[in-house]
């Protein structure tokens, strides 16, 4: 039984989410007109790399906005078994409505987006503090004996481990909307900015451990309740109580956070194409903006008709763009630190080497385990995409 190792694996995830923020950090505070992991990695990899950190970039936003869609179509579902068979049509109508807004280029009041987000942080905190006291006080009993968990002598194992921590790094995703942000935060931007990425990782490192070993202690697994039951509504409903307005509260703000972390592509997706624009490896016009959120929408929605909405296969062709543009952008801090030695730049080259040594190892893992014909499809798309980016652009400094 693997779930007994869920919390290392989720404490080994916030040590690599750690990891990625020093790089990401370097990358606000050298680029604070925006350009995030592409911009380091063109000045610092060259072209050819960072076209492969764009093509890649671009999947992972597609992906994310699937994934998130998806999962917050199944918070929803899972509050309201009724609309369980309609998890399809409702991401579907999501992604719609979100493609949709953004097109009319809507601009939501930061009090509309800060809303659910102090509702979601206040409903986790409370469900880690009633959790951890109910244990830590004798209410509960841990229910996983260590004797039905598996060994680290099986390949096997260590292999579904491996896994598993890439399943969970899908975390790693904030640090480029932000580094992509910078100009629009208060001055010092890039101060601002560096604090907001690095608390942010903070967050989630306590906010994953956390949950983690609440599940294990709770012994909440996916074999539990309905199939359609997301694991976080489980935990929720055996801290909480089924009928508790708690539970309600944090199923609501996971489905509204869940759909914010969808709408953040559609913001993304347009500096990006302005930055390969400016390097002359995309054409760019008055309708691009438009061009890339239908492509985003049409592309993330297809991508939910095929796999159904169900976002435990969406995630390992997630995983790869990701993985992939994280690996390239660790590799380009590192080198960009060696050259240039900033205040503190050997730690920040070991951070981003382990870093990238890290996400590198998980890709490879992952291939290996889920090497099947549409994974074989990602793989093979990203180097197609950078060839078509590199072909728009004869002069290109490779």
């Amino acid at each position: 039984m693997l779930l007994g190792y869920g919390p290392l694996v989720a404490a080994g995830v916030a040590l690599l989410l750690l990891l990625v923020a020093v790089s990401y950090r370097q990358v606000v505070l050298a680029y604070p007109q925006g350009g995030g992991g592409y911009a380091v990695a063109r000045d610092h990899l060259g072209v050819a790399p960072s076209a492969i950190a764009a093509a890649a970039l671009f999947a992972a936003y597609v992906l994310t906005v699937a994934v998130s869609a998806s999962a917050s179509a199944h918070a929803l579902s899972s509050m309201f078994h009724a609309l369980a068979p309609f998890r399809v049509e409702l991401t579907l109508l999501l992604i719609s409505v979100i493609t949709l807004v953004n097109l009319r280029s809507a601009r939501v009041s930061a009090n509309l987006f800060a809303l659910p987000t102090y509702l979601f942080l206040f409903c986790i905190c409370t469900l880690l503090g009633l959790g951890l006291f109910h244990w830590l006080s004798g209410n509960i009993e841990p229910t996983l004996p260590t004797r039905g968990v598996a060994r680290f002598s099986s390949p096997f194992t260590l292999l579904l481990l491996a896994h598993a921590f890439s399943m969970g790094c899908s975390a790693l995703t904030g640090g480029e909307t932000i580094c992509d942000a910078v100009p629009a935060f208060h001055s010092p931007a890039p101060r601002n900015a560096a604090r907001t990425l690095l608390t942010v990782a903070l967050m989630l490192g306590i906010m994953m451990v956390g949950m983690t070993l609440l599940a294990y202690v709770y012994g909440v697994t996916s074999q539990e309740r309905t199939s359609f039951e997301t694991l976080s509504s489980r935990l929720a409903r055996a801290v909480f109580g089924d009928s508790s307005p708690l539970y309600y509260a944090m199923q609501l703000s996971t489905t509204l956070i869940l759909a914010l972390a969808a709408n953040t592509a559609y913001t993304d997706v347009p500096r990006l194409l302005s930055f390969l624009a400016a390097d002359g490896l995309a054409a760019i016009d008055g309708l691009t903006r438009f061009k890339g959120m239908l492509l985003l929408g049409f592309a993330s929605a297809a991508l939910v008709f095929v796999y159904e909405a169900r976002e435990q296969l969406l995630l390992p062709l997630f995983a790869i763009g990701m993985f992939l543009f994280l690996t390239l952008l660790q590799c380009a801090v590192a080198r960009r630190s060696w050259h240039l030695r900033p205040a503190g730049w050997r730690a920040i080259v070991l951070c981003s080497v382990v870093g990238a040594s890290v996400t590198g190892a998980v890709l490879v893992v992952l291939l290996a385990m889920r090497l099947t014909f549409d994974v074989g499809v990602m793989v093979a798309l990203i180097p197609l995409a950078a060839l078509a980016l590199l072909s728009n652009r004869p002069r290109a400094r490779c």
